[in-house]
């Protein structure tokens, strides 16, 4: 089934992490991960984990983090496919595109990214992948470059007027169920979508067999599932091995960004051009 986190058993796990190059400051708030803290391992056992996990059908790996104004992350890459949803605050992703709320970008494997850039208020961001990563490899470091290896190379950015989140009164008086699409499904099985609902309406996603997996994140408003209310910035796991997902809009309705991956890391097969 699929796995929930509410935001606010998330916010409970909020921490300091790690000063990164250039002394960033950074809080963190864990939703899907090891049940030990990642700032509290080291290099050698991320790795290890990494690798152990990657033998699993999906290791969902997801968390909420918070820097401080007027601060730089360096450009770095991952080793396994990602999502960055920006949720508050301000700045800069690269030298080329604002970041500001919501903004999606999605990197495949191995794919530089970067400086990101935090305006004046700070900058909060999900971090959302469907395989455990070991830690950011920064690319200005000695032998960073030597860990790249061939995938599909992309890095897609998406700004809020195509995302488009409304004004929360008109959410829960809206009529209809609409599933928009902020990125058009790839052969691979990448895609991306808001699925927007009235107050008590009925839901239903698109189908996980299609991808790698789905992440729910809601941005606006609430839903509920079993029985239980999930408000904004609580986040659910979809597999791929499950039936399309239904969920009911809560009193103020819902805008929920439904985050599909690859069926398969690019890094570990044939196809290394982008879809």
């Amino acid at each position: 089934m699929a796995r929930f986190v509410a935001w606010q058993t998330a916010a409970a796990t909020r921490r300091a992490g790690e000063s990164i190059v250039g002394n960033v400051k950074l809080m963190r708030s864990d939703f899907f991960g090891p049940s030990k803290f990642f700032y509290s391992m080291s290099r050698e056992e991320r790795m290890q984990l990494h690798e152990e996990l990657l033998k699993q059908p999906d290791s969902p790996h997801a968390f909420l983090i918070e820097v401080p104004g007027n601060s730089e992350t360096p450009a770095h890459f991952h080793r396994v496919p990602q999502y960055q949803v920006f949720v508050q605050g301000g700045g800069r992703l690269g030298r080329r595109h604002a970041v500001e709320t919501v903004t999606l970008h999605y990197t495949d494997e191995f794919t530089g990214y970067g400086p990101i850039f935090a305006g004046d208020e700070g900058l909060s961001y999900f971090t959302l992948r469907n395989f455990f990563d070991p830690g950011a490899e920064y690319v200005d470091r000695d032998g960073a470059r030597a860990k790249l290896r061939p995938s599909a190379r992309r890095y897609l950015v998406i700004g809020r007027d195509k995302i488009g989140l409304s004004v929360s009164e008109s959410i829960a008086t809206r009529r209809d169920v609409a599933l928009d699409c902020v990125i058009e499904p790839h052969d691979d099985g990448l895609a991306s979508y808001v699925l927007r609902a009235g107050s008590g309406a009925t839901a239903t996603g698109p189908d996980p067999d299609a991808g790698g997996g789905q992440y729910w994140l809601v941005l606006n408003g609430s839903l509920t599932h079993a029985g239980i209310e999930y408000v904004r910035h609580s986040l659910a796991w979809v597999s791929r091995s499950e039936r399309p997902f239904t969920v009911i809009a809560g009193d103020d309705g819902f805008e929920i960004g439904v985050f599909q991956f690859p069926r398969a890391l690019t890094s570990r097969t044939a196809h290394t051009q982008a879809a």
